[in-house]
């Protein structure tokens, strides 16, 4: 195991070394890190904006590059990315990380188009609201703020997908080396099909969704809801 720092992208290279070093080659490289939001634009300060830019987008990029060259040497690898649903449709309290993921999916889904040469798969897996601590350390506002609330009881999250079926679901994808899916419990996973092929629904559906978000936000901001520091 090598320890790494996603945002300390001077170390990157360094920590693929030590790896080729010890394994000789690297089948699989999963880019998995990144940090969620629960604070409306207006309320995300500049510096979270950034913090979370830097965690979801720029550390993913900054470790497929160190790995790239060794899988383009080899003309074969596979390039896994964790995006999210959000990264196909916006997701009202997280700007930042909805602007992240759609980052993410133009940067890989140009870099599969450039590797079409080479045999190095890139799938861009995403989740829709899983169990997990994510919700837990949710950016509030600062990159010091966490949310620290218990997702079992926000109202938004009943229908969250078992951690493991996720984690299965992951691993289909990668065997069968496609280039994205689409992992959630319903309703959730009806967003991303009518955003492909009922834009004009999808969009009168998300002003809905937004509009529950908020008022949720608002009553849990009620019940004297603070968000924690680091």
């Amino acid at each position: 195991v090598v320890p790494m720092d996603s945002v300390a992208m001077d170390t990157h290279a360094g920590c693929v070394e030590r790896v080729l070093a010890h394994f000789g080659r690297i089948d699989i490289l999963v880019n998995n890190s990144g940090r969620s939001q629960r604070s409306a634009f207006w309320e995300t300060s500049l510096a979270g904006d950034r913090f979370i830019f830097e965690l979801n987008v720029m550390g993913q990029v900054s470790l497929t590059k160190a790995v790239l060259p060794h899988m383009m040497e080899r003309g074969e690898g596979q390039i896994v990315v964790t995006s999210s649903l959000s990264g196909k449709l916006p997701t009202p309290v997280g700007s930042a990380y909805t602007g992240s993921k759609f980052a993410i999916h133009g940067i890989f889904d140009t870099l599969r188009a450039e590797l079409y040469p080479y045999d190095i798969n890139i799938l861009l897996a995403c989740p829709g609201p899983v169990i997990s601590y994510a919700a837990k350390n949710s950016l509030v506002g600062d990159p010091d703020k966490i949310a620290d609330v218990d997702a079992a009881k926000d109202p938004m999250r009943v229908n969250d997908m078992q951690t493991s079926r996720c984690a299965r679901l992951f691993a289909v994808g990668m065997a069968n080396r496609l280039d994205e899916i689409w992992v959630s419990n319903l309703p959730y996973l009806l967003y991303p099909y009518m955003m492909n092929y009922l834009p004009f629904l999808a969009k009168r559906l998300s002003k809905t969704f937004t509009k529950r978000r908020m008022e949720a936000m608002s009553q849990a901001k009620k019940m004297q809801y603070t968000p924690s520091s680091l």
